[in-house]
């Protein structure tokens, strides 16, 4: 008998790979912080296991929501199919609005050069630079969003960010100031009654009002 002229074993079966799963994989492990699911405990965007197995699986969704357009139900259809998670549109929503803080947090530290500034003279207190941005949504008429962000000079990162809707002119009601904060605006920011915002939450005397005063720039 002739032996045969070509390879007549079957090969085994390899599964598919996702490229989508691997590059993901390695954006968690080399490009998001170490301690990414602690942070998420700490601002109550994860409490327990319910319907997601872990927090980078939180995370990819509301990236995929934000990025995609999908509506809830989409983004349940879409976890499913993924093999990520079973979530009703009502769960998806309360947890984007439970992972607000904790995706400024993320902001923060992937933005940040957390670095201070060689200038900066010790000794000073948080100074802070605060502006907004506007956004423009699919079919809206490029004032649709507003991006309102504090910038910690010390620290090197982004400490607060605020979203809303183009109702909400720039203030610094936007933010939660503390005792001693030098506060940098441009002319966006009235004077007046920026100063009143920041008296009501500080509590500060009225002689202290020039000082406020003289720490913004137009």
């Amino acid at each position: 008998m002739l032996p045969p002229s070509h390879d007549s074993q079957t090969p085994l079966r390899v599964q598919e790979v996702d490229l989508n799963d691997a590059a993901w994989d390695e954006v968690v492990t080399t490009k998001l912080p170490a301690d990414l699911e602690e942070q998420a405990r700490l601002h109550k965007a994860w409490s327990r296991k319910r319907g997601l197995s872990k927090v980078s699986d939180l995370l990819r969704a509301l990236l995929v929501y934000a990025c995609c357009q999908y509506s809830f139900r989409e983004l349940g259809m879409w976890a499913v199919l993924k093999g990520i998670g079973s979530l009703c549109e009502r769960a998806w929503r309360k947890r984007l609005e439970r992972s607000q803080h904790w995706i400024g947090w993320l902001l923060s530290e992937l933005l940040g050069v957390h670095q201070r500034p060689a200038w900066l003279p010790e000794g000073v207190g948080r100074v802070r630079i605060i502006d907004a941005t506007r956004w423009k949504t699919p079919a809206g008429t490029g004032d649709d969003v507003r991006l309102h962000q504090s910038y910690d000079l010390a620290t090197g990162k982004m400490d607060q960010v605020q979203l809303t809707d183009r109702h909400h002119a720039e203030s610094l009601s936007h933010f939660t100031l503390r005792d001693a904060d030098l506060m940098v605006t441009d002319a966006g920011y009235p004077v007046p009654s920026s100063v009143e915002v920041t008296r009501t939450v500080q509590e500060l005397p009225a002689a202290t009002d020039n000082g406020i005063a003289s720490a913004y720039r137009r």
